[in-house]
């Protein structure tokens, strides 16, 4: 059986029509496929990128600046289609890469403290539920962290906590004093 199509790099023949899909899309070739395969011109792409860097990221840039609306809509389809791929792959950099990740977020915060600060605290206000659980969770997997936290505090600020305890008594008692003025 002749082929449709054979790839000029590495020989690769089609026969049928499903076969073409295997070749890169030229409209002015015979059957609309060009005579090299997707892989080969995937791997031409890819050694010229890696031997051109600059004008690779210079062309994705300029790219992106003229068509950000197919790149989004790509990136979307790309994501739905490819999820748990790019959740493992998402994992295993964190897991390779934990502490370089780790002083990039510290410096980012530290330039970045109030705007950071200014997320969290709208996220809390806008998602009391998930905040609530959040702390919940946070709270039962570090109980007894928590618990040394809490009594190594009040040990070191023994006059403040004293303080507010007594703050708290004195308010409590004017409240019950003004009930009762109020009720006779």
């Amino acid at each position: 059986m002749d082929s449709l199509r054979t790839c000029l790099r590495c020989g690769l023949e089609a026969h049928t029509e499903q076969d073409l899909e295997l070749f890169k899309i030229d409209k002015t070739s015979l059957f609309g496929r060009a005579n090299v395969c997707k892989k080969c011109v995937n791997e031409k792409a890819k050694k010229w990128r890696e031997a051109n860097p600059e004008k690779a990221k210079a062309y994705s840039k300029k790219y992106y600046e003229e068509n950000p609306e197919k790149v989004k809509a790509y990136s979307k389809k790309y994501y739905e289609e490819n999820t748990e791929k790019l959740k493992t792959a998402s994992i295993k950099y964190y897991k390779d890469n934990k502490q370089k990740i780790n002083v990039y977020y510290r410096k980012y915060y530290l330039v970045n403290t109030e705007k950071m600060k200014e997320t969290s605290r709208k996220w809390y206000e806008d998602n009391p539920e998930k905040a609530k659980a959040k702390n919940r969770k946070y709270y039962e997997d570090n109980r007894e962290k928590l618990r040394v936290y809490n009594r190594k505090w009040q040990k070191d600020n023994r006059e403040k906590r004293n303080e507010d305890q007594r703050e708290r008594r004195k308010s409590k008692r004017e409240r019950e004093h003004l009930e009762r003025t109020t009720k006779n």
